[in-house]
């Protein structure tokens, strides 16, 4: 009998020794917010997996009762003030770490987006930085427009037959061939060998989404449904296939690339990314299979599914407004060029306006100051403790009453704040 009540003694006293010290004497026991979520990660895990990624709304009630700056679990702290983005993501000289917790939820710890590190991110944001400045992308611009005229063609063929289209699957098919070209020097040419747009890709990509709330409590899935079989994971929750499936997709990939089988570049007219690092002076361990098929994760699916969210949102409003599509017709007739297009003042605003409603990532971006305390108000954060702002809450604060899309569009004014 004692050799069972001794652990259970020793549980229950671990137990109540962590609940007090996070109620009481944690650096950050302070801070308002539930006594629950300051207890134990339960909390969160009930509003994201039992309820289903519900812990965003539930946040926002928990301001709405405790304040600007709130605990919600027993290591983070939540703000919503968009003036303190610039503090929080600063550039510069101060360090800025992510969190563990959150880089590892999409099978990518090794890329750009999953690394932790402020030294080491910013090493490998440099890499990738170069690739995505004004000037690298105006070389793709005879790419880009090969693509256009695909889809143009292939949209022409929905008009004549009198059949609906889905937009949003349509421009996921476009982003894709674009990135996918210039990420790697090849794409699947989804817009003209799909059919009615859907592809693999765009369920693979769905289903990362869909489940980030769960790996993100549970980092371990991933790389365990990775080591497994397909027909074992088709057994156990077939939305890991198309996960897994495009994962090793891109390892075969990239290891084309790096074993000199992929030569596709030499036929391009533009530089392609991997190819590109892989030939530069980069430490060998940076240009791993491992490290570069996840680093190819982050560019085609980012590359992929904002960019098209960004063009669906604003085709909608564009056909949803007579006036906006008249308008934009009168001052784009004729122009086709790139440096052409820049200079339309109606067009810039629309595709402005489109970006603010069709902010990307709304998910947990933690951040931490590693050397220094953070200030919030009469607020001291800690240093190693992490903080994050919401997109979805915080932007609100900026247009408590928003006038409509073409109300925006068609101002002369500078409808937007200098923090965008």
């Amino acid at each position: 009998m004692n050799s069972i009540i001794v652990p259970i003694v020793a549980i229950l006293f671990y137990a109540a020794y962590g609940i007090i010290w996070r109620l009481y004497f944690s650096p950050i026991a302070k801070f308002p917010g539930p006594k629950l979520a300051a207890v134990s990660i339960l909390y969160e895990i009930y509003h994201e997996i039992i309820l289903g990624g519900q812990y965003t709304f539930k946040i926002r009630k928990m301001h709405d009762e405790y304040g600007p700056i709130i605990r919600i679990n027993p290591w983070e702290l939540h703000i919503n003030d968009p003036d303190y983005y610039d503090e929080l993501y600063v550039a510069g000289g101060k360090k800025r770490d992510k969190y563990f917790y959150f880089t590892k939820q999409f099978g990518n710890s090794e890329s750009m987006i999953g690394t932790v590190s402020h030294d080491h991110h910013r090493l490998r944001r440099g890499i990738m930085n170069r690739y995505f400045s004004k000037a690298s992308v105006v070389r793709l611009e005879t790419m880009i427009q090969k693509h256009v005229d695909s889809l143009v063609l292939k949209l022409r063929s929905y008009r004549d037959t009198k059949k609906e289209v889905n937009l949003s699957l349509a421009f996921s098919c476009f982003t894709n061939d674009v990135i996918s070209e210039y990420a790697l020097g090849k794409s699947d040419n989804y817009v003209e060998n799909s059919e009615d747009f859907q592809t693999d890709l765009q369920v693979a990509i769905s289903n990362v989404s869909k489940i980030s709330h769960v790996t993100k409590v549970f980092p371990w899935i991933l790389p365990l449904m990775q080591s497994m079989p397909l027909w074992a994971i088709r057994y156990l929750d077939p939305k890991f296939v198309s996960v897994v499936e495009f994962q090793k997709g891109l390892q075969t990939q990239i290891g084309a690339i790096i074993n000199g089988k992929n030569t596709d570049h030499k036929r391009s007219s533009h530089p392609t990314i991997f190819h590109e690092i892989l030939s530069s002076d980069l430490p060998s361990n940076e240009k791993s299979v491992e490290r570069l098929w996840q680093e190819g994760q982050t560019v085609i699916g980012a590359g992929t599914e904002t960019t098209a969210w960004t063009l669906s949102v604003i085709t909608y409003h564009v056909l949803a407004n007579p006036d906006i599509l008249s308008k934009l017709l009168v001052e784009t007739n004729g122009e086709s060029g790139l440096k052409e297009l820049e200079q339309l003042p109606y067009l810039t605003a629309v595709i402005q306006e489109g970006l603010r409603l069709s902010f990307g990532v709304v998910a947990h971006l933690q951040r931490i100051s590693p050397d220094q305390p953070l200030m919030f108000d009469k607020w001291e954060i800690p240093p190693g403790y992490q903080c994050r702002l919401y997109s979805n809450i915080s932007i609100h604060a900026y247009f408590p009453h928003q006038p409509s899309f073409l109300q925006l569009a068609s101002s002369k004014t500078d409808p937007y704040p200098s923090i965008l």
